[in-house]
């Protein structure tokens, strides 16, 4: 995996003003909530002008949808990164958890950017449902895909598990935010695991 230079990153940010925007954004939404997040509290953070601002983005809204599609790379990124490394479903399993608790260990995890969004903007940003669905359908796809090509599964099959790992991330996820008992994401590891459990060439 390449990792940008420190110098060379900062560098970047300091002349690209789009990018010290996203940056900003992409750390307050998550952190604090895309409701709780204002225009001025992101420029001024990212020190930049108003004007600068609207050269690149129409609204906040328009901000946000650039935020739900940058995570979307970033995220289905590192599945591909751990599926590639790892053809074994409970080593892949195994290692995205891992994962999720070392970022709660760091204070770092504040649970799934999509449904986040999506809850605090329930009624209001219409326009990002679309994106929403767009991206669960494919991160589905990928989970799909990677029971196909390791474990032989039917098609129907594989999507329908892949729907139960999402179904059951989703939902301890949302415990663990909702009540902050690390209980939920302890036994997430194993309630996926036993989704699949052999390859079907070991049947």
């Amino acid at each position: 995996m390449y990792f940008m230079p420190k110098k060379k990153k900062i560098l970047e940010l300091e002349e690209n003003p789009k990018e010290r925007i996203m940056e900003t954004a992409l750390r307050l939404f998550y952190n604090q909530g895309y409701n709780n997040t204002g225009i001025n509290q992101i420029l001024e953070e990212s020190k930049t002008f108003k004007l600068s601002f609207y050269n690149y983005f129409s609204s906040k809204e328009n901000l946000g949808i650039e935020y739900i599609k940058r995570k979307e790379k970033s995220f289905l990124n590192m599945m591909k990164r751990i599926m590639k490394s790892h053809t074994e479903y409970k080593k892949f399993i195994h290692i995205w958890i891992k994962l999720v608790k070392k970022d709660i260990l760091k204070s770092q995890y504040n649970g799934c950017p999509f449904v986040n969004i999506a809850l605090q903007t329930f009624g209001k940003e219409e326009s990002f449902k679309p994106h929403i669905k767009m991206m669960i359908k494919r991160w589905k796809t990928l989970l799909s895909n990677y029971l196909i090509l390791n474990y032989f599964l039917p098609k129907e099959e594989a999507e329908r598990k892949s729907g139960l790992v999402l179904q059951i991330y989703e939902g301890a996820v949302q415990l663990f935010i909702a009540t902050g008992n690390i209980d939920y994401i302890n036994e997430l590891e194993e309630n996926l695991k036993q989704v699949v459990s052999k390859r079907s060439s070991e049947l």
